[in-house]
């Protein structure tokens, strides 16, 4: 409980809370804090919160990322959808982000081309060796943010699968829900997932079930005639959400409201 002697002192707590350790611990803090900051409001759930529990310290910011001056041109694959064209690009963790599913239902449908970026839990050499294998996958390794936009905007589609049977990951809040918005890409994700919720309100992606063959299903079903009007309009949908609502998000909600409240605390 280090923020109790902070607070002795007359210092005020600001909790940020992006990624949940313990959410019993998180309540036992609550009365110590002065801010809270979740990523969506949703999220009380997770913590057993409710807006009236806790009231004026909520302070919502969502996790969209500072894009700066960097702009996109949109790239349009003219073989979709008999090519599909998909990218990962984050941490590498096994089973819970289904990338070893992700690899094998490149490996085993001609039609997709994959490329993946990232590093972790010693998942490189099953994706170097997955490569190896099929011509179809392209490992970048480690890359800056940059270089990872731009192997998200050559795709078709953003893969940011979650496990939800994995209880945290319900509730995750992924960079890559904005970057779809950003780049007009639609995203790949999972039912029963806080940003499946928001792919499924916003009609900004495709959702697959917790089964081993999910996956692979929606690339099939994709290869209709009907598939390219549908995901045009999934496009469509990204950009002009990120228009109406994340443009200026930096600006108005981490640059305003953040700081706005930070140096009402200050102040008070």
């Amino acid at each position: 409980m280090a923020v109790i002697p902070f607070k002795l002192f007359g210092k005020k707590i600001v909790f940020d809370i992006y990624d949940t350790v313990s959410p019993s611990i998180e309540r036992r803090l609550m009365p110590f804090v002065n801010t809270l900051i979740l990523p969506n409001i949703k999220r009380l759930k997770q913590e057993g919160l409710s807006e009236e529990t806790i009231g004026k310290k909520l302070l919502i910011v969502e996790n969209v990322p500072n894009f700066g001056e960097q702009e996109f041109s949109p790239k349009t694959n003219e073989s979709f959808p008999a090519q599909i064209h998909l990218a990962y690009v984050g941490v590498l963790e096994r089973i819970i982000r289904g990338l070893e599913n992700l690899l094998d239902t490149v490996t085993q449908n001609t039609n997709l081309y994959l490329e993946i970026a990232g590093v972790g839990d010693d998942l490189e050499k099953v994706i170097e060796e997955a490569q190896a294998n099929c011509d179809r996958i392209k490992y970048h390794g480690k890359v800056d943010y940059h270089k990872a936009l731009e192997i998200m905007n050559r795709a078709d589609f953003i893969v940011a699968i979650y496990t939800p049977s994995f209880t945290p990951y319900v509730f995750a809040s992924p960079n890559k829900f904005y970057e779809s918005l950003y780049l007009a890409k639609p995203i790949i994700s999972s039912t029963g997932t806080l940003v499946g919720t928001q792919i499924e309100d916003n009609n900004t992606g495709y959702l697959i079930e917790e089964r081993d063959d999910a996956l692979s299903d929606l690339m099939k079903k994709l290869v209709t005639t009907n598939s390219v009007e549908e995901y045009n309009e999934k496009s469509e949908n990204c950009h002009r959400l990120w228009v109406k609502k994340y443009k200026d998000y930096f600006k108005t909600t981490l640059v305003g409201d953040y700081i706005n409240q930070c140096k009402k605390l200050a102040n008070g």
